[in-house]
């Protein structure tokens, strides 16, 4: 893959710092042999990180100039401009302190990569976490400003999500999706996988094909 990054990159054509946070987020793309356009223009703007092949940018947002309230405006104002008028079909946002924990920073592009980061969450919706080897059914009860307020009735938890969809548990990092066909039949046909292979182990043969026999006769009752 072609490294489209400069580290002496013209200051003339430079339209942002160029910072710590950048160059990590760019590595961690460029491990993933994922091709990458550094400072594509948009004009009047640029982005930090574009990504041909998905169409999306990615901006790395350090607290400085993008906290508070005006920072916010003002890159709400820019992504829907850039979105609009530009046709980018979406532009995801990392925090620096976002940046600064590893395993957090792979969750967020991994999911940047393959389509799943939440985009936009309101109170009653649903969303499925990846805990460990297993998925739960979470229903958000409170929209805040940075973060969702998300049950988990199984796991009899109330967790504090963020916009990406990621939610710190015992000090360690877990993803979330929207709860949408998608995502959800794959995880209903792996639970059902399971659940037969299980006991399809503890049957002779003859039980085997009986059991495999019922379960396609209770699926073809749905089409």
């Amino acid at each position: 893959m072609q490294n489209t990054f400069d580290w002496n990159y013209a200051k003339s054509h430079q339209r942002t710092t160029m910072t710590n946070i950048h160059r990590k987020v760019i590595r961690f793309l460029e491990d993933r042999k994922v091709n990458i356009d550094i400072e594509k223009e948009f004009p009047p703007y640029s982005v930090d990180i574009y990504i041909p092949s998905l169409n999306v940018a990615v901006e790395a947002d350090g607290n400085k100039w993008h906290g508070g309230k005006n920072g916010c405006d003002r890159d709400r104002k820019r992504d829907k401009f850039l979105v609009q008028n530009c046709k980018i079909k979406r532009v995801y946002r990392i925090l620096g302190t976002d940046i600064d924990v590893n395993d957090k920073l792979n969750l967020i592009l991994d999911g940047i990569l393959d389509g799943s980061l939440i985009d936009g969450l309101s109170k009653g919706d649903s969303v499925i976490l990846y805990f460990g080897d297993k998925f739960y059914k979470g229903v958000v009860v409170k929209e805040n400003k940075h973060s969702y307020s998300v049950r988990f009735k199984s796991l009899d938890l109330k967790a504090t999500v963020d916009k990406n969809g990621l939610t710190n548990i015992k000090n360690k990092w877990y993803r979330c999706v929207e709860f949408n066909k998608k995502n959800a039949i794959p995880l209903w046909c792996k639970s059902i996988s399971d659940c037969a292979l299980g006991v399809l182990k503890t049957k002779d043969l003859d039980e085997c094909q009986k059991i495999v026999k019922k379960i396609k006769g209770k699926i073809k009752r749905f089409l």
